[in-house]
């Protein structure tokens, strides 16, 4: 048996930019974190929204926890 094998979790994050309504990313984020889920993938979904480069802390933080 293979002991080395590092675990993998996906992690799902949405991403607004300027004229990217934030509804629209929050709402697409949602409808594939509900199909991972009848797929019964191993998926975290990251509930921050990244707007900003400082935004990317927050994600950061959030999946650590």
């Amino acid at each position: 048996m293979i002991s080395n094998i590092p675990e993998i979790v996906l992690g799902l994050v949405a991403v607004s930019r300027d004229c990217f309504p934030l509804e629209l990313s929050q709402s697409r984020r949602n409808k594939v974190y509900e199909e991972c889920q009848k797929l019964a993938l191993p998926v975290i979904e990251i509930r921050t929204i990244v707007e900003k480069e400082a935004d990317v802390q927050n994600v950061l933080e959030e999946v650590k926890a």
